[in-house]
C-alpha cells in the first residue's frame, strides 16, 4: 500500500474537507476529534509530553520493522494513549486545524534546530525524524482513510 507524504498544505486540504457532520467509515472518532488526534500525534513527535515507550525493548527492531512494512495500520486499532472518549480542546473544525497546523510547524521547527533529536512513541520505541515521518505517514493515511478522504485503492508515493 501506498501512503500519502507528510506534506501540510496537502493535509489540510483533505481535513478542510470534512464538516462537523462527516461520519468515519469506521470508529468512534468525530472529525473533530479525528484532527486533534492528528495533533496529538504531531505533539508527541516532538516530545511534547516525552511519552513512556509500552513495549519491551528487545521488540524495538520488530516494531520499527512493522513501521518501515508497507502494511497500513489495522482499522479499529485501540492503543491506550489514545483514549476513545476525548475531551475535545476546539470549538470547531477550524480551529483545529488551525491547531493542528501551528503543532505542524513546530514539529518541522523543532527537528530543523535538533536534527538528532528522539522522542518516544509508546508503541514503535525511540525515534528519528526519518521514522516520525514514516509513522505519520501511515498515521495520516489510516485517518483520512478513515474518513473516506482517500480511498485506499489509491496509491501514493512512497
Amino acid at each position: 500500500m501506498g501512503f500519502i507524504e507528510p506534506e501540510l498544505n496537502s493535509v489540510v486540504k483533505y481535513l478542510k474537507k470534512l464538516d462537523e457532520k462527516s461520519v468515519p467509515i469506521w470508529g468512534s472518532l468525530t472529525p473533530l476529534g479525528m484532527i486533534e488526534h492528528l495533533t496529538d500525534s504531531l505533539n508527541m513527535a516532538i516530545g511534547n509530553p516525552m511519552e513512556k515507550i509500552e513495549v519491551h525493548e528487545k521488540h524495538w527492531n520488530k516494531m520499527i520493522a512493522i513501521l518501515n512494512s508497507d502494511a497500513a495500520f489495522p482499522k479499529n486499532f485501540k492503543v491506550s494513549f489514545a483514549p476513545e472518549n476525548r475531551i475535545i480542546r476546539n470549538k470547531n473544525i477550524i480551529g483545529a486545524i488551525l491547531e493542528f497546523e501551528k503543532t505542524w510547524t513546530v514539529y518541522e521547527e523543532t527537528f530543523s534546530n535538533t536534527p538528532k533529536l528522539i522522542t518516544n512513541h509508546p508503541n514503535y520505541g525511540p525515534l528519528n525524524k526519518q521514522q516520525w515521518d514514516r509513522m505519520l505517514r501511515k498515521h495520516l493515511t489510516h485517518h483520512l482513510m478513515q474518513f473516506g478522504l482517500i480511498s485506499d485503492q489509491l496509491e501514493f508515493e512512497h
